[in-house]
């Protein structure tokens, strides 16, 4: 079967935090947390994903690092 492909994902982010818990983390969170999304991505059959609504060029900042070896993820297109 080839890969799927997921249109709308929020790499940067977590179903975790949100509202008033938000803000006792720094930006850099969420960079993080996108490495470990993308892997877990890959993992479940995702080899292409959009990612939208991502602060600060973290998700140009990931693609950059996937597509250089650096980190295991799916092919990320961006979207503003």
């Amino acid at each position: 079967m080839p890969g799927l492909i997921d249109m709308h994902v929020h790499l940067d982010s977590h179903p975790g935090y949100g509202g008033y818990t938000g803000p006792q983390f720094s930006d850099r969170l969420w960079s993080v947390l996108q490495v470990k999304h993308a892997g877990e991505t890959l993992d479940a059959g995702f080899t292409t994903v959009r990612n939208v609504g991502s602060d600060a060029f973290n998700d140009v900042g990931l693609r950059q690092a996937i597509d250089e070896g650096k980190i295991r993820g799916p092919r990320v297109v961006t979207a503003a």
